[in-house]
């Protein structure tokens, strides 16, 4: 019951924290600022965002996977509308079918890990995983991993 009663009482101050550090505040990393910024936040329309690219999920998909331009992807799960918006974003990437080799990953809600991808990334875990840089409302969790970056996580409002 303890537990129960410090989340809600913490509730609050967690909100607040994540709209501190959504608008900048607190990120020390170039990468993770311009991420959180010019990625995450992008409000801008986009000319396919009007026709193909509907939901909230599916825009912050599109750039991300826009940002990154990855070379190969892999899906995890059912994601019709997944596939849909990578080949949008990124119609030159290649889908490949593990996990652990491809330079993006999306995990479909639900959908159970691969053994290869659970020990790279904690077992759907929001915290920190090793050698990544993480972004977590809660909900979603976006990991990063490139030999340049700290292992770091943020909790944003996205």
């Amino acid at each position: 019951m303890t537990t129960l009663l410090r989340r809600i009482l913490t509730y609050p101050w967690r909100r607040l924290q994540m709209a501190r550090v959504g608008r900048g505040f607190s990120v020390h990393s170039p990468f993770a600022y311009h991420f959180i910024h010019f990625v995450l936040r992008e409000t801008a329309p986009y000319y396919c965002f009007r026709d193909q690219v509907v939901s909230r999920a599916e825009r912050r998909l599109f750039r991300v996977v826009n940002h990154f331009g990855p070379a190969t992807v892999a899906f995890v799960g059912d994601s019709a509308a997944a596939r849909r918006v990578v080949g949008l974003a990124c119609p030159r990437a290649a889908e490949i079918s593990d996990p652990a080799l491809a330079d993006f990953v999306f995990v479909a809600a639900g959908s159970p890990l691969p053994a290869a991808f659970r020990v790279l990334y904690a077992a759907h875990s929001p915290q920190l995983p090793p050698a990544a840089m993480t972004f977590t409302n809660g909900r979603t969790l976006i990991a990063v991993r490139r030999p340049s970056l700290p292992p770091q996580s943020f909790r944003l409002h996205f």
